[in-house]
């Protein structure tokens, strides 16, 4: 991949700080093989860095050409028409930069093998937790 190329990774974005980290793991991951300084993790919501800062950033390193990576599970309207407008937003501030983005993760028939492995596996017991319920009330007047 050229110096002048970056790849925008872009995911939803979670409370839980562990989702959040997978992504930057994922980037991380994935510049062993593209080179440093060339893969952006960002989040359409709720945790940064965000799109634009994301794009920002790699314009600042010297990218002139972006590749937007939607890391989702389905083309809904985030993938469809969110992340686009926000890539739209970015170009419009700028000159001489060129933005394209790929099709989502999924739905993709290679990621069936993955499901059906797991499947198979059994996956792993879930223990009822020590919580309230539904009519119970966690105050103790």
């Amino acid at each position: 991949m050229d110096s002048e190329t970056a790849i925008l990774l872009i995911a939803h974005g979670s409370r839980e700080a562990k989702a959040n980290a997978e992504l930057h793991e994922l980037g991380g991951r994935l510049e062993g093989v593209l080179g440093r300084g060339r893969v952006y993790p960002c989040f359409l919501e709720i945790e940064g860095p965000t799109i634009q800062e994301a794009f920002q950033s790699a314009m600042a390193n010297g990218a002139r050409r972006m590749i937007a990576f939607p890391f989702f599970l389905s083309t809904g309207v985030h993938v469809r028409k969110d992340i686009p407008e926000i890539l739209a937003d970015c170009l419009r501030e700028t000159e001489g930069i060129s933005v394209s983005i790929t099709p989502a993760l999924g739905p993709d028939p290679s990621l069936d093998r993955i499901v059906l492995e797991r499947i198979l596996s059994g996956g792993k017991a879930i223990e009822a937790m020590d919580s309230p319920k539904p009519n119970e009330s966690s105050d103790s007047n």
